[in-house]
């Protein structure tokens, strides 16, 4: 048998990953997460607001509709088709008569006479005329969205948003 004297004080190489290797690693993956998670979280407050202004224009729809064929602007409970006065819609644009743990929004319709006014943070300083006014105030994780709140539309087809952004922001496309 042939063994060199180096190979017979050496012990077997162990495999695997230095403390100083995970480290790395660790450090790597905290940087690309500080960097990835903001991004992400513009991403998902912008898409729940879009889902936010759809509905907002589809309750406003469904409002000139039943004004077509009553004369008369028509409270929340009538055209959502759920018992009470707010509707709660959810990330994936359901309504609902309740909230959950899903809904992004508290919808509510203000109505006023024909003409009327009313002072809102959503449409601004003055106190411009118009019949209805349909608010999504934020609930859950959408609150979070300091950039565009609460958002408004007017039955004039103002649009109003509270919020860091501003309307012309939160309500372009």
């Amino acid at each position: 048998m042939n063994v060199s004297l180096r190979e017979i004080g050496r012990t077997p190489r162990q495999r695997g990953f230095t403390l100083i290797e995970l480290m790395i690693v660790v450090v790597i993956v905290a940087i690309l997460a500080v960097i990835a998670l903001p991004s992400y979280t513009l991403f998902t407050n912008r898409a729940k607001r879009a889902t936010g202004k759809a509905q907002l224009l589809a309750l406003a729809q469904q409002e000139e509709s039943y004004f077509s064929d009553r004369k008369k602007y028509a409270p929340i409970s009538l055209i959502s088709s759920l018992p009470g006065n707010f509707a709660y819609l959810s990330s994936d644009g359901n309504l609902a008569a309740s909230a959950s743990s899903s809904s992004i929004y508290r919808l509510s319709v203000v109505q006023l006479s024909p003409g009327g006014s009313v002072g809102s943070a959503c449409t601004g300083s003055g106190t411009p005329s118009y019949d209805y006014l349909i608010i999504a105030t934020p609930l859950n994780a959408q609150n979070g969205d300091a950039r565009c709140m609460t958002l408004c539309l007017a039955s004039t087809g103002d649009k109003g948003a509270t919020g860091t952004d501003g309307p012309q922001s939160c309500w372009q496309k």
